[in-house]
C-alpha cells in the first residue's frame, strides 16, 4: 500500500491505517538517518522530532501536498537542523578549548599516598581534632554535617581545616612523612 493511500484512509479515520502510516514512518525516518551515520541516541532524537511535526501538521487537518513527499522533506530538515546545531556545538567547544586549555597531567608520585598517611600520622597525634576534620572534609561530609559531628562552629571548622592544610602541606614539603 502507498503512503498516501495509508494517509487517505487513516485522515478518513481508520485506526489502524493511522497506526500502520506512523509505524511505516518512523522506520523510514531511521533508516534515512542511519545510513547517514548518525549515532543511536542522535537517531531516536531526529526521528521523534521529525515524528511530532508530522503528527502535529497530520492533526491539524489537510495536507497541501503529497503526504509522502512531505514526510521526506520534514525527515531531511529535521536532520540538516540537527547537523548545524551539532556543528554549532563543536564550534563552541572548540573555542572553550582554546580559551581554557586542559592542563598537563601531573606525574603521579608513587610514593605520595605512603608519605601523606604518615604525615596524617603526624597530624593526629599533635591534634586530633584538626585530623578528624580532615578526615571527614575528604570522605565528602558537609561542612554543617562536620560540625554538627564534632561539635564545633563552622568559623572553627573552617580555621582548623585551613590549619590541618598547611601542617600536612608543610610536612610533605620537608619530607617528614618518609620513613625514617
Amino acid at each position: 500500500m502507498d503512503f498516501n493511500d495509508l494517509y487517505r484512509r487513516a485522515h478518513q479515520g481508520d485506526d489502524s491505517a493511522e497506526q500502520r502510516l506512523f509505524g511505516l514512518m518512523t522506520v523510514m525516518f531511521r533508516m534515512f538517518v542511519r545510513r547517514r551515520g548518525v549515532g543511536t541516541e542522535d537517531v531516536e532524537d531526529i526521528v521523534q522530532s521529525a515524528l511530532v511535526k508530522l503528527v502535529r501538521t497530520y492533526r491539524q487537518g489537510e495536507m497541501k501536498s503529497n503526504f509522502a513527499a512531505w514526510a521526506q522533506t520534514t525527515i531531511k530538515n529535521e536532520f540538516i537542523d540537527f547537523c548545524r546545531a551539532r556543528s554549532t556545538r563543536r564550534r563552541g567547544q572548540a573555542e572553550l578549548a582554546s580559551r581554557f586549555p586542559i592542563p598537563a597531567a601531573v606525574p603521579s608520585d608513587p610514593g605520595l599516598k605512603t608519605r601523606l598517611m604518615a604525615c596524617l600520622r603526624k597530624l593526629h597525634a599533635t591534634n586530633p581534632l584538626h585530623a578528624r576534620i580532615v578526615n571527614l572534609h575528604y570522605q565528602g561530609f558537609e561542612p554543617a554535617e562536620v560540625c554538627a559531628r564534632l561539635n564545633i562552629t563552622a568559623n572553627h571548622r573552617r580555621v582548623a581545616l585551613c590549619r590541618a592544610r598547611a601542617m600536612l602541606d608543610a610536612c610533605l614539603k620537608k619530607g617528614e612523612g618518609r620513613d625514617e
